[in-house]
């Protein structure tokens, strides 16, 4: 892809702390986050916008086109599931100001809320969406406390996580996960 080193800038890993891991060079300049709920990778938007290294050695004209029209293929993009997977990203790191993610996208703020407002939607509900997508899927876990998965969709104190999740769903966390 790149003719330079690289490193990633965020590593979140499902399991337990690995004694010495941040010792080696490669983990040595990012943050490490474990006991996550998914393993992934964040790196800096930066390489986003470089271009990809054309391996592809072509033999005559027909195929040189062809090869063109390929890579003018791009397929499309869902920005607003695109978004959520962001916020979703970012909400691990404890950062989910609109700054932020409007940054990470390379438009201004004002821009990612006309967009937003355009499609009927505000910043404010693609947060409270992606919340109550993990909320679900952690209540189904039993085995993690209710006041874990308010800290973790970074409510400042459980109760404003219930007050959210009845608001959605009509039910406390605690009476949703008794209906499982």
């Amino acid at each position: 892809m790149m003719n330079f080193d690289w490193y990633p800038t965020d590593l979140y890993f499902q399991g337990q702390p690995v004694k010495g891991l941040s010792s080696l060079d490669i983990f040595s300049q990012c943050r490490m986050r474990f006991n996550q709920p998914y393993n992934s990778m964040g790196i800096s938007k930066n390489l986003l916008y470089l271009p990809l290294e054309k391996k592809y050695h072509h033999s005559n004209d027909d195929e040189q086109n062809l090869y063109e029209q390929m890579n003018l293929f791009t397929l499309p993009v869902d920005l607003v599931d695109a978004l959520k997977s962001l916020i979703r990203s970012q909400l691990f790191g404890g950062n989910i100001q609109i700054q932020t993610i409007a940054d990470s996208i390379g438009i201004s703020k004002r821009s990612l809320q006309r967009f937003l407002a355009d499609k009927g939607l505000s910043y404010s509900h693609l947060i409270d969406q992606v919340r109550f997508q993990l909320a679900v899927e952690w209540l189904k876990d039993k085995t993690i406390p209710i006041g874990d998965i308010a800290l973790e969709l970074q409510y400042s104190e459980v109760n404003n996580f219930t007050r959210a999740f009845k608001r959605w769903t009509g039910l406390t966390p605690r009476e949703y996960r008794h209906r499982l």
